[in-house]
């Protein structure tokens, strides 16, 4: 269903068209439909239309849309229609609808006498074009040499660098690809000599007048704001009035250096800080402050900025440098015939040729009206990213029936030679003499309603008609998917850059400190806290609006976007690979990258050779040795000097039979002999098979967040290592082949994407996070003493060859204003098409050095040179904002949104527990839903428990885990015992049962949840205030608790008994299991992988509680520890095998009889 604007587009009758339309908000679809509907109704022949796309894709995805809508029209069309449009469909593969390059080729092709090239000529690619520039340029200046060429005696003295004349030569070239980009592009050089004359001078000081007193203006503007903050405070508010009053009287000055001298005036004495603790005062003395240095920073800037030559002295400067630029603009000619020349030679063209070959071919009048006259309509798509030489050739074959269809606001090609100005003229022209139509399509139909309002406040306030050419507060956005209210998420998150790692205790051998960094290159803090975002959003529940359907986020609908993914890509991907998330990038990371794998290789390092330093400490710190770092520290104390390889064999030796860690490294060592003595007779695939099974590696993998990502690359390491059936000492020989060649493929790309936001442009994803906020922009290329404008041409510094002076001119200070705004602007496009591309959620992320930066209160409208990185176009109140301050995983484990941590928390062990306990599956947070109706099945009737129906359970296992036969949640393992073997649910009859068991579910989820984000240290009436009256549940949650109940139950003996212990709330678990214990009797020894939540684990030293909550009418203890006791049994074996700790004591608590009932467990495996 289109909306109106849409309709009204596709529906549009004779003239020229421009549709301006916002990002998602349908404009390709809308350039389809009307082709199709003038197809459909015989107002034009498919090849009376020519239609010009961005990309062959784009163009190939065109004509499959308009061939499906004709083939289903045909269906239901009468004979004489269905043969007119099976003519349609069979001139489609050779419609017009194609690229601007190809539709110039084919004209060329078509005229190749008018365009005076030979028909057989061949395309170059990137590569062999550069050779060709550089075989040309070379001549070229060998020939200029020879010859003594008067031009190159004037520039070499100027241009001649490193006793070479490189620079000059990659000048010449960049001049010459600029120009190309324009119909007539020697022009531009010839127009630039009025810059170096008197009359180009007064124009040029002119403009840098207006544009300071521009500036000025905006500023005095800005500070209006803070005088409204002041008001009370009558020093504040005097300063910012005299500040107003200076700029205003600075900007009546006439030229920029009248301005700037009443401007250096224009500093009023700041008043002094006052002795209070009032906090108002205090407020509003750090506002003050803030705006006092951010004036002052402006006022120096400007000053600088214009502080230019004389005007008599910049006259003398522009006479010098005339015969210098002619020389130039002639060796730039001169370069062109060259290069032309070669490619006559060689009987090819380039992309650009095609473009002003065809032009060459429309200048003929004949030809021109020829073309014309082939086509009713003329389409263009993108729009925006039109070139001057192509806007020429759009008006050449078009008569009063062009459709242009694009954004200013995401032009980003710039660079390119695409001239947004060109869009945003094209607009203005039309709606101030009508020659053409204006249409706006404003709705959004690809993001939540957050993520719009979100980007409507962005660029509200810095996207407008003289900063990017869009008023874009009267254009915004407006909200048109079919989104719930409430759907979307946005953020902006700064991390303080943190140097290293952190300090090992002194005297640490280095291996422990290589161990943690190898594979790394260092702590990049923002990556870091970006994959610990990816795991905390991954299984997140979102809502689907094309579809109608909520989903749970997975790894492939994130996307990370970065200004360059080139330069920065691979540091993010490091740290996303070291939290073991898959990544999908340009640049290619191996499979030996991620840390489960670069252990398996220093694993084999060391069957093969144990006099191996770092593999021997990295099996050490595996499950396999068990030692700590501190252990690890213990064994290098014990011998200073020498290798670990001989400091550990010390300690064996010499440590006597009763020290523990002795102990532990004789065994490691006879396990090692026993493995070097299997891998002598079997292969290096089935060896690490066994040793990982041994040593349940295969568990700790699947235990720890993104485990099944993780096995999934150690079966592909095995995989390899079992290609050729080699030993280990063969495959070890071809190790660093084998890992670089090595990757996982992830079903359906199923891998975070990170990607520059040029290739995201036409994209999107459900979630982005747009990285590098603080990265500040590359000004490199505008601060050198040569400019190039696609306008005014070409500015070069003055050169003084007798004293080597070389001295800025006024043109040089112009154009490089000129090239900053026009980089300001693109670059706030780019953050518009980045921020444009999320569905559902977006996170913005940026990494800062000593202090997080302040947002300005509002936005600088128009003022882009202040502008230095992404965050500066941001201001107070445009996203909800954290400071994360120095970011560290570990730190940051309480934060999880899976764990709650209460109490003295020891670090070592919340570490250990979430790296062995935390797991995430694919079908993340599935576990409550499947909890809730195995306990709903197993009471429905609380006098008899229901018959169960087990065999399901094994036949249709939820996951697949290293080829395991079986897989069972503890909950369906406890059910399904309790429950018995025969049978369907029994007990159940009518739609009220069921209604009533619902609702019983519920107001147990709501009592769960209650107790999840509870404090039991606290005071109860206190904590049910906090989390019922502030609203922290949600209100149909709170709607179903009784808060007399919450008290009695805070009460309870157990909960105030928890003191001294670290609580894991709702915590995850997968191990392996007897299948005995299951009640599988016929299985054998064989184990099951069990997977379950513990509602509350309880951790201090070695000891362990287990707690356990059900909301159940059942009032009987006994019947209660019988239904359950095959649950907890999981439960505490779960605890006892992973986490090596003695669980002292598990209780239910049953929430619906306020009780508290121990469960005794001994003799219980």
């Amino acid at each position: 269903m289109m909306t109106e604007k849409q309709q009204r587009a596709v529906d549009f009758g004779e003239g020229n068209v421009l549709v301006s339309a916002s990002a998602g908000s349908g404009k390709t679809c809308v350039m389809v439909n009307r082709i199709i509907r003038l197809i459909a109704e015989g107002k034009a022949n498919v090849d009376e239309i020519l239609c010009v796309t961005f990309t062959v894709l784009a163009a190939s995805e065109m004509k499959q849309k308009i061939a499906a809508a004709i083939t289903e029209r045909i269906r239901t069309a009468d004979a004489e229609e269905s043969e007119r449009l099976s003519r349609q469909l069979d001139m489609l593969p050779t419609a017009n609808i194609s690229t601007v390059h190809s539709f110039c080729k084919n004209l060329i092709k078509e005229f190749f006498y008018e365009a005076g090239v030979d028909p057989s000529f061949s395309v170059v690619s990137d590569s062999e074009r550069e050779k060709l520039v550089k075989r040309a340029i070379d001549r070229y200046f060998d020939e200029m040499y020879e010859s003594g060429d008067e031009k190159l005696e004037l520039l070499l003295p100027v241009f001649f660098k490193r006793r070479s004349d490189a620079a000059l030569k990659n000048l010449v070239v960049s001049v010459y690809n600029g120009i190309m980009t324009e119909p007539d592009p020697f022009k531009i050089l010839d127009d630039g000599e009025l810059y170096y004359t008197e009359e180009g001078v007064g124009k040029i000081y002119d403009e840098l007048a207006a544009e300071l007193k521009a500036e000025l203006k905006r500023f005095a503007d800005y500070a209006e704001g803070y005088a409204a903050e002041f008001a009370g405070f009558p020093e504040y508010e005097n300063y910012v009035a005299l500040v107003i009053n200076g700029l205003n009287f600075a900007a009546e000055g006439k030229t920029p250096a009248e301005i700037t001298e009443r401007l250096a005036d224009a500093l009023p004495r700041r008043p002094g800080k006052k002795k209070t603790d009032d906090e108002k005062i205090l407020r509003a003395e750090a506002a003050f402050k803030e705006f006092a240095d951010e004036y002052g920073e402006f006022r120096r800037k400007k000053m600088k900025e214009y502080d230019l030559n004389d005007f008599d002295e910049e006259l003398a400067f522009a006479a010098d440098g005339l015969e210098i630029y002619r020389a130039f603009c002639g060796v730039v000619k001169g370069f062109a015939a060259a290069f032309a020349e070669e490619k006559r030679e060689e009987n090819c063209v380039d992309f650009s040729d095609f473009e002003h070959f065809a032009l060459k071919v429309l200048q003929n009048e004949a030809i021109r009206n020829e073309v014309r006259a082939r086509f009713k309509f003329v389409f263009t798509d993108e729009y925006q990213d039109t070139s001057g030489v192509q806007e020429y050739l759009l008006r050449a074959v078009s008569n009063d029936n062009l459709f242009m269809v694009g954004d200013v606001k995401q032009n980003i090609y710039d660079f390119r030679g695409c001239n947004p100005l060109i869009f945003a003229e094209k607009r203005k022209l039309y709606e101030e003499t009508g020659e053409g139509e204006v249409i706006d399509l404003d709705k959004n139909f690809r993001s939540t309603n957050a993520v719009i309002s979100a980007v409507n406040r962005v660029f509200s306030g810095s996207m407008t008609q003289k900063c990017g050419n869009v008023d874009y507060r009267a254009n915004q956005m407006i909200f048109g998917a079919d989104y719930p209210e409430d759907e979307g998420e946005i953020g902006f998150y700064a991390v303080k850059k943190r140097v290293d790692k952190g300090n090992l205790p002194r005297g640490v051998y280095g291996v422990v400190k290589h161990l943690e960094t190898m594979n790394d290159g260092g702590f990049f803090a923002e990556g870091a806290f970006i994959a610990k975002m990816i795991l905390d959003i991954y299984g997140k529940e979102i809502f689907v609006g094309k579809e109608g359907k909520k989903k749970k986020i997975e790894f492939g609908d994130i996307a990370i976007l970065l200004r360059n993914a080139n330069a920065s890509g691979d540091a993010y991907a490091k740290e996303l690979i070291a939290a073991g998330i898959p990544v999908s990038a340009n640049s290619k990371k191996s499979i030996g990258e991620y840390a489960e794998i670069a252990f398996l290789i220093d694993f084999l390092k060391l069957v093969g050779c144990f006099n191996q330093d770092i593999p021997l400490a990295s099996v050490l710190k595996s499950n396999i040795g068990g030692v700590s770092d501190a252990e690890l520290y213990e064994i290098r104390k014990f011998t200073p000097r020498g290798s670990f390889v001989d400091a550990y064999g010390t300690y064996i030796r010499e440590k006597g039979a009763d020290d523990p860690l002795a102990k532990k490294l004789r065994k490691f060592d006879r396990y090692m002999e026993k493995i070097r003595l299997i891998a002598s007779f079997t292969s290096c695939d089935e060896l690490l098979s066994l040793v990982i099974r041994e040593n349940g590696i295969d568990v700790g993998l699947l235990s720890s967040r993104m485990g099944e990502f993780k096995m999934a690359r150690v079966n592909a390491f095995i995989r390899a290592a079992g290609a050729k059936k080699q030993t280990v000492d063969e495959f070890l020989s071809g190790i660093d082949e084998t890992v670089k060649a090595l990757t996982v493929a992830y079903d359906d790309e199923n891998a975070v994407k990170i990607m520059s936001v040029h290739a995201s442009k036409g994209l999107e994803y459900p979630v982005v996070i747009l990285a590098g906020a603080f990265k500040e922009y590359n000004d490199r290329d505008k601060s050198g003493n040569f400019i190039y404008d696609r306008k005014y041409g070409v500015a070069i510094a003055h050169y003084d060859t007798a004293t080597m002076v070389v001295r800025k001119t006024a043109f040089l200070a112009f154009l490089k204003k000129k090239l900053l705004k026009r980089s300001r602007e693109e670059e706030m496009r780019i953050l518009y098409v980045a921020l444009t591309r999320a569905r559902n959620d977006l996170y913005v992320v940026g990494e800062y050095g000593k202090t997080c930066p302040n947002f300005k209160k509002t936005h600088f409208e128009g003022d882009v040179y202040s502008v230095k990185r992404p965050f500066d176009f941001f201001a107070e109140n445009d996203f909800p904002f954290v400071d994360a301050g120095e970011w560290d995983e570990r730190k940051q484990a309480e934060r999880s949104l899976r764990k709650v941590f209460i109490g003295e928390c020891d670090e070592e062990l919340a570490s250990y527990i979430a790296a062995n306990l935390d797991f995430k599956y694919e079908s993340a947070d599935e576990f409550l839903s499947v909890k809730r109706s195995v306990t709903s099945a197993a009471h429905f009737d609380e006098e008899d428990a229901p018959a169960f129906e087990r065999k399901p359970l094994f036949e249709d296992p939820s996951e697949e885990f290293f080829d395991l036969p079986f897989d069972v949640s503890a909950d369906l393992a406890s059910a399904a015992d309790s429950a018995g073997s025969a049978g369907a649910v029994a007990g159940v009859s009518g739609a009220g049962a069921v209604d009533e068991e619902k609702k019983r579910e519920d107001v147990g989820t709501a009592y769960h949840a209650f107790l999840e984000k509870c404090d039991f240290r606290k005071d109860a009436e206190s904590e049910i205030k906090r989390l019922i009256d502030g609203l922290l549940l949600p209100k149909e949650q709170i709607a179903l608790l009784d808060r007399n109940k919450l008290g009695r139950i805070l009460k309870m003996k157990i909960f105030r008994s928890l003191d001294g212990w670290t609580l894991y709330r709702e915590q995850p678990f997968t191990a392996y299991m007897p299948a005995t214990l299951i009640g599988e009797e016929n299985s054998g020894s064989g184990e099951i992988l069990v997977q379950g939540i513990i509602d509350l684990l309880c951790v201090k030293g070695d000891e362990a509680l287990v707690i356990d909550y059900k909301y159940t009418g059942e009032w009987r203890d006994d019947v209660l520890v019988k239904r359950y006791r095959k649950q907890l049994e999981l439960y505490v074996y779960a605890v006892e095998k992973v986490l090596k700790k003695t669980v002292t004591g598990v209780y239910l608590v049953n929430i619906k009889a306020d009780k508290v009932i121990s469960v005794d467990l001994k003799n219980k495996f």
